[in-house]
């Protein structure tokens, strides 16, 4: 295998204790939470999350909701 696509060893995060990413730069809470959106949140949350979201259209000037908005 190609070592350009070996895994990156993270260290661990000071905030979380999950080892991700994190840029150091004041911000490293949004690293956290973006880490659990992705790997830890449960199926159901992020599905409840992700029925709310509306998206402009701007054909028809009204708000869709995302799943209707990506369909058509």
């Amino acid at each position: 295998m190609n070592s350009k696509y070996k895994a990156t060893d993270y260290p661990t995060c000071e905030l979380c204790g999950y080892k991700h990413h994190s840029y150091n730069d004041g911000f490293d809470y949004l690293d956290c939470m973006l880490y659990y959106r992705t790997h830890l949140e449960p199926k159901e949350v992020k599905e409840a999350r992700e029925s709310q979201i509306e998206i402009w259209d701007a054909v028809k000037k009204v708000w869709v909701p995302k799943k209707d908005f990506y369909q058509s």
